[in-house]
């Protein structure tokens, strides 16, 4: 997800100085366009870029959204049943007519297969006892700190759930329209993402359900994404067939005026709940650390059922990138992030996060986990959401995926059925009830985390797969020689 390391430089650099000019000042009053510094784009590189990571368009341009924040409120509400909320159709499963749901939520088990997959490494428990790796106690000191505004940022981190986060559509390949996708990679500053060009990525994005005779990916008809979206990360599982498609800056027609969907990067799955682990073969994929999506994203279905029986995905600036393509921990496969041993730092603001975390030390890896310990008293929680997210940080983990102007948990977007007129009111909204999401998190002592040695996990004698394009051999793989590409890997199928 980077573009030309000159483009980089040029961005973080005039992002350094609005920081400086227009950061907010008062603690606990975030909003998206705070903390838009990024939300999932593959870590792709530029066709000359010479680091791996996440691209620069989102982090650093400026751009945000109307700056609203959310409506102050009170804490320990209880979570309403889907049946309970009136005049936002939360009960109806937000479907179409061709059987596709626009969201998880009222969604029946049966269009959600990964939810209980026993195959994705992030639906399963976290043994009772783990390791810390050294420094672990000062290091959830900080992210404590840092979730609350107090260090690193200066207002709060919260729950991405709007402009970066995934759209989960749901889909029957059998009945819905295939949409061929267009690669566009120039929509994020580069001429190829990873080395591959468009000779590489349609072929395999498109060629996905060649098996069965059709030509791009299933998407409803007339599906749309608001032009101030900020990732237009599109995930979308087709549930008849088991297959996750996810695509970065996915912009249909309603945003382009052309034909197809246009993106710059994005990855698929086959066989996702029945066989994946959970991790796209290199460098296929949309977040910056190479892990899909689902099993990491706190899903609405999951707030109607009450709990959360799967990690979460967090996104952060303090991610350790030296610049080699391997400063990175399993289950990812690339890396990106804003802490850096080189000297001098590549730019301003990467000193201002090195500096602010108290140097590379204690930074985080991508891919790396975290969690609160066995022992944590979720009880003590009160806030219905605070405590679902406490539980599940408790018994699953938190994994570090991508990089964000905050400290950020993933989940899926309530835009997809505002957008495409399911909904008039952001169905998140009434999990809420009014209380700000940055104050859901400060109920929860981020003090208490563990942070997890680097490649916790890994079973013994694991390469990365590394993908190779459907009309390339192994050896002609535009990633051949990347010290990521490892062992020749079907391009579909989980690392």
């Amino acid at each position: 997800m980077i573009r030309s390391v000159a483009v980089k430089v040029l961005i973080l650099a005039v992002l350094a100085v609005v920081v400086v000019l227009v950061w907010p000042r008062a603690t606990g009053t975030a909003n998206e366009a705070d903390r838009d510094t990024g939300g999932g784009a593959g870590g792709g590189e530029g066709s000359d870029a010479g680091g791996s990571g996440r691209s620069s368009s989102d982090d650093f341009d400026g751009t945000g959204p109307d700056g609203a924040t959310e409506q102050e409120g009170g804490v320990g509400q209880t979570i309403p049943d889907s049946t309970e909320a009136t005049g936002t159709g939360l009960g109806d499963g937000h479907v179409n007519g061709n059987g596709s749901y626009f969201s998880t939520l009222g969604a029946p088990p049966s269009v959600m297969r990964w939810v209980q997959s026993d195959s994705l490494i992030f639906n399963q428990p976290l043994p009772v006892d783990t390791p810390k790796t050294s420094g672990s106690d000062l290091m959830a000191a900080q992210i404590d700190e840092i979730i609350r505004g107090e260090r690193l940022y200066t207002y709060g981190s919260g729950i991405e759930e709007d402009r970066n986060a995934p759209h989960i559509v749901l889909v029957d390949s059998d009945r819905e329209q295939f949409t061929p996708v267009v690669f566009n990679p120039r929509d994020c500053g580069a001429d190829t993402w990873w080395a591959w060009g468009s000779a590489e990525f349609e072929p395999y994005i498109n060629g996905a359900y060649a098996e069965v005779g059709k030509f791009g990916v299933p998407v409803p008809v007339d599906f749309k994404m608001n032009a101030d979206d900020g990732d237009f990360h599109l995930l979308i599982y087709d549930w008849k067939r088991d297959i996750l498609i996810e695509l970065w800056r996915a912009k249909p027609t309603n945003l382009t005026g052309r034909p197809g969907i246009e993106v710059c990067w994005g990855g698929v799955t086959r066989d996702f709940a029945e066989q994946a682990t959970g991790i796209f073969p290199f460098p296929v994929g949309v977040t910056a650390a190479g892990v899909a999506s689902p099993g990491l994203t706190i899903t609405l279905d999951d707030l109607r059922r009450g709990e959360i029986n799967h990690a979460i995905g967090v996104s952060t600036e303090f991610v350790i990138d030296n610049q080699t393509g391997e400063d990175y921990s399993y289950p990812a496969n690339r890396n990106d992030g804003l802490c850096s041993s080189l000297n001098p730092a590549p730019t301003e603001y990467h000193q201002h996060v090195i500096d602010s975390v108290g140097g590379e030390a204690n930074c985080l890896y991508e891919g790396q986990y975290l969690r609160l310990p066995s022992d944590f008293d979720v009880e003590a929680v009160s806030h219905p959401y605070a405590r679902m997210i406490a539980t599940a940080a408790r018994d699953y983990g938190l994994v570090v995926q991508d990089v964000a102007g905050c400290f950020c948990f993933q989940a899926e977007s309530g835009r997809t059925v505002t957008d495409n007129g399911l909904a008039s009111d952001d169905p998140w909204q009434e999990f809420y009830r009014g209380t700000p999401e940055w104050e859901i998190l400060w109920e929860i002592d981020w003090t208490r985390l563990e942070v997890l040695p680097r490649h916790w996990g890994r079973p013994d004698g694991y390469r990365i797969p590394c993908a190779v394009p459907p009309n390339r051999s192994a050896a002609d793989n535009p990633m051949a020689g990347d010290p990521r590409c490892q062992v020749a890997a079907d391009p579909y199928r989980s690392g």
